[in-house]
């Protein structure tokens, strides 16, 4: 008895040492097959990209824990931007006092009537010389424009004979100019009230121009102002002609540049533009302190005059007597409205709030334009984390307040790179089946002969139904490898025990294939009443009496391949 349970032992063993190497290869090989399918990789967070409106790609697979994100190309960032307001100083330079100084006509009279009259010739002998004068400043001006023309566009024959004609003009006036010259002096060597009605009238014409030239001056530092102020005005306008998204980055950028080079020309130093408008307040406050000083020599004989009358006045009986009565009379001032106009700017503009808010004003319009040559239009979407084994998408450009200026199409993403536990259920197919044996009745003829027992057919599979418990990592692709354990419910209503190696198949891991090693419950021939004969090689009753063939339920380990379906 002893002997026969060795030997069932030994071969116990035997099977379970090969059953363990072949579980082991089993494993070995389901995960390497898992593995060589998918990418271990850390991947970092990738970008899809959208041109405009259209996505052109859409992504399947995202790491888990991580957002999803997109470069979206060609997208007005600018106009996704909150930027502050500035009204700029608007003035109307257009005045009255503009009309060119105009003299006295010349009378049709005679020498007589002309000396009788207080010598209207010799006045304007006067005025006919400052004419002169005023034509010959103009010429040459004339000729400046023309020659620096000349210099920045190229020289040609036009121009060249434009200065040619204007010097000879020049010269003609001149010699007009010297004669009426000595006339001047003649008239007035022995005449000194001549001499200073000649003196007024020169000081009058002379500060009037010099005035009507500073005011260009004051008038050219203020509408610089106004364009390096205006600047970012000009580029926003542009900014909102344009979509949510630029068709055509480079002809928004060659429209941005146009309007720059139309402030500051084609210098590119920017620092150095930066400080022109810092500049442009002292030339306009400089210009300010120049026009005062002009105006006040131009109207230094139009000052306010006042009379101290005493006396009395007679109407028949009556008598009205005054004594040191004060009378006064008011003169208008030439460029008076002029004056006022420059005095309110230069008030305004002096004021440290104005004028700090000016300087920013003119530098964010130049840090804007460097912004949109420099800018790549891209706007980067980030969705939110995944955390789950799939999530839709719906991507939104929104601006920096928040509220959304676009939507994409909705798509749906998988993701991978984490530990999952889940659970199947199944179809398992098991390496194992119960003992079969049948009564072997012992041979009459034989007096030595026993009645035993005899193997009979039997299926060498086991079959059940039941459920598993995966644990594995979510490689990125659609196989993915992993470890399970189990339970099942074999034909005999006993209960099985598994586990294995897993392979999970499809993007959603939804079929499962394990094999591993399972523990079922089987009959297995009971050596209660049955001893083994070694010279026959067979199993006999120990006691004719008793010829029933029993058998012990026991758990026995077994390789078993299943099929499951993943039910979370």
């Amino acid at each position: 008895m002893a002997h026969n349970d060795n030997q069932i032992r030994q071969k116990y063993f035997s099977n379970h040492s090969k059953l363990k190497i072949t579980m082991k290869k089993i494993i070995l090989f389901a995960m390497l097959f898992g593995m060589s399918s998918v990418n271990w990789g850390q991947d970092k967070i990738t970008c899809l990209t959208a041109s405009g409106p259209d996505l052109l790609e859409t992504k399947k697979e995202v790491k888990y824990g991580t957002p999803l994100c997109v470069e979206v190309l060609g997208v007005n960032t600018f106009l996704m931007k909150t930027y502050s307001t500035y009204t700029p100083i608007n003035f109307d330079f257009s005045t009255k006092g503009f009309l060119d100084f105009n003299f006295p006509e010349k009378q049709s009279t005679s020498e007589a009537e002309v000396n009788k009259k207080g010598k209207l010739s010799d006045i304007n002998i006067v005025s006919e010389m400052i004419l002169l004068e005023n034509k010959i400043d103009n010429k040459k001006i004339l000729i400046n424009n023309l020659e620096l023309k000349m210099a920045t566009s190229g020289s040609n024959d036009i121009d060249k004979l434009q200065i040619k004609n204007l010097e000879e003009e020049i010269a003609n006036l001149k010699i007009k100019s010297d004669k009426l010259d000595e006339e001047i002096k003649k008239l007035t060597k022995n005449n000194e009230k001549l001499k200073k009605q000649y003196d007024s009238i020169f000081n009058i014409v002379t500060q009037s121009q010099k005035f009507k030239d500073e005011f260009k001056i004051f008038q050219k530092h203020f509408l610089n102002i106004d364009k390096y102020t205006t600047l970012k005005n000009t580029l926003l306008k542009q900014i909102n002609r344009d979509s949510i998204f630029i068709s055509n980055t480079k002809n928004f950028q060659a429209r941005s540049k146009s309007s720059y080079n139309a402030v500051y020309g084609l210098e590119d130093d920017h620092l150095k533009q930066k400080i022109k408008v810092t500049e442009e307040l002292s030339n306009l406050e400089t210009s300010y302190l120049n026009l005062v000083s002009i105006f006040e020599q131009l109207n230094i004989s139009f000052k306010n005059k006042e009379l101290k009358l005493s006396g009395e006045l007679k109407d028949g009986k009556n008598v009205l007597k005054f004594d040191k009565i004060t009378a006064s009379f008011e003169t208008k001032y030439l460029f008076g409205e002029e004056m006022k106009k420059v005095k309110v700017i230069n008030d305004s503009l002096i004021q440290s709030k104005n004028r700090t808010k000016i300087i920013e004003e003119a530098q964010a319009g130049i840090d804007l334009y460097d912004e949109i040559m420099n800018s790549n239009f891209t706007k980067t979407i980030i969705s939110d984390n995944v955390y789950d084994d799939s999530a839709k998408i719906k991507l939104q450009l929104k601006n920096n307040k928040g509220k959304v200026v676009y939507e994409y199409r909705e798509f749906e993403v998988k993701s991978y790179g984490n530990w999952k536990v889940n659970g199947s259920a199944g179809y398992f197919l098991n390496f194992i089946s119960d003992d079969n044996y049948t009564i072997r009745k012992k041979n009459e003829t034989d007096p030595i002969s026993k009645t035993g027992i005899s193997k009979a057919s039997s299926s060498a599979l086991k079959h059940s139904l039941g459920g598993l418990l995966h644990a594995y990592y979510n490689f990125k692709g659609s196989v993915d490898a992993g470890f399970s354990v189990g339970l099942s419910i074999n034909d005999n209503a006993n209960v099985g025990f598994y586990m294995g190696g897993s392979v999970f198949l499809t993007e959603t891991n939804r079929l499962v294939i394990t094999s591993g090693i399972s523990f079922n419950k089987i009959n297995k021939i009971s050596m209660s009443n049955l001893v083994f004969e070694e010279t026959k090689q067979q199993y006999n009753f120990t006691n004719e009496s008793d010829t029933e063939i029993r058998y012990d339920e026991v758990y026995k380990p077994a390789l078993f391949i299943g099929i499951s379906y993943n039910l979370f």
